[in-house]
């Protein structure tokens, strides 16, 4: 247990050091022009003479570009000289920004029509053109998504795969299971173990899925009323994967798509249906109601609170209840399943919950709820 607690921490500092990269990689290509957007929003705008315009393009795997320029303006009475350009700072290629910019300002030194944009608290501080690149933010967007948000997703599932673990144990304590007893019921084809220790542990182990799964979805009664509640905001870690993917190759394909190559459109396509489906997913929530005496049942379905569909059918027997797996999710050697539990109705299938973690637990939810109808 140790061992496995010392890995969740590593695995969060690890995830910590991919979020601080990609914060840092977002501001340094995206925050700081926006800090200086919206700083210089009061600046006050002057004549200016340009004396130097120079498109600076550097040579690499790929060519970067940059412009520099000196230029001289009065404020106030008083004469300054700068050499500040843009909100940009450094070096890209990011669209042709820096070519129609080195263009602009070369007109304007032509025709001797330039303005600066001067700070009224500081006169020395003044810039040439304070474009918002849309480009670059979608940039850093995607640098923030993709170090950013994956370092915060390997943090959280670290930190609370360490609490699930711990609550695992309490929940094995208090139903008195322990890890020998449900290794010995999985190692009974090889060992000679006595049945009945095997089928103990068994129960106990459904036990344990049954508590789990009606926690997660609820299973009461009021009355002569079963009432069953597959709440929003289940199978969050999976989910928050699927919204983290399907942003990160939005973000992508509106990057790409904005230098006109069709396939931008692909990585938009794909990636918008990954956030749809998974926000989907995280703000569902089913209400099931069933009436013990009129033998009808009544579903509403909802997201994120907001009702959007309702459905009804009448109950005779126990195999109407059907399970099926929706989704597999594997991690390292782990593959989890999740299942759907549905009703058959006369002229349509009704779904009363979803995204049931393993099959055991799904089978307990259904037995649940068959126990109080019949």
């Amino acid at each position: 247990m140790a061992r496995k607690s010392e890995r969740s921490w590593l695995s969060a500092i690890f995830g910590l050091i991919f979020l601080l990269a990609g914060l840092a990689a977002a501001y340094g290509s995206g925050g700081m022009m926006i800090l200086g957007y919206f700083t210089s929003a009061n600046w006050e705008e002057v004549p200016a003479t340009i004396h130097t315009v120079e498109l600076v393009s550097e040579r690499g795997d790929s060519t970067t570009y940059s412009v520099k320029s000196s230029y001289s303006y009065e404020y106030n009475g008083r004469n300054y000289n700068s050499d500040r350009v843009s909100l940009s700072r450094g070096n890209d290629n990011i669209g042709r920004y820096w070519q129609d910019l080195a263009r602009s300002l070369r007109a304007d030194q032509s025709s001797n029509e330039a303005f600066a944009l001067v700070n009224p608290n500081d006169p020395t501080d003044s810039l040439l053109d304070r474009t918002l690149r849309w480009k670059s933010l979608v940039f850093a967007s995607v640098f923030l998504l993709l170090f950013g948000g994956v370092g915060g997703f390997i943090m959280w599932a670290s930190l609370r795969s360490s609490k699930s673990r711990k609550e695992r144990v309490q929940g094995e304590q208090k139903t008195g299971i322990s890890v020998v007893e449900r290794d010995a019921a999985q190692a009974s084809d090889d060992l000679s173990i006595p049945q009945r220790f095997i089928e103990t542990a068994n129960e106990k182990a459904e036990d344990l899925a049954k508590t789990s799964v009606l926690v997660d979805v609820p299973v009461t009664q009021d009355g002569h009323n079963i009432i069953v509640h597959s709440r929003a905001g289940r199978n969050i870690s999976f989910n928050m994967l699927g919204i983290l993917f399907g942003a990160l190759l939005t973000g992508v394909g509106i990057f790409i798509a904005m230098d006109d190559e069709w396939f931008g459109y692909l990585f938009m396509l794909f990636g918008g249906a990954s956030l749809f489906f998974s926000l989907r997913s995280l703000g569902r929530s089913i209400r099931v109601t069933i009436n013990k005496d009129s033998r009808v049942i009544n579903t509403r379905v909802s997201w994120f609170g907001l009702r959007y569909a309702s459905h009804e059918g009448d109950v005779h027997d126990p195999d109407q209840f059907e399970l099926n797996q929706t989704s597999t999710s594997t991690t390292g050697n782990k593959v989890t399943r999740f299942y759907a539990l549905e009703f058959a109705s006369a002229d349509k299938t009704i779904r009363i919950a979803d995204g049931i973690e393993g099959k055991q637990e799904a089978l307990a939810l259904k037995e649940a709820i068959v126990e109080r109808c019949f």
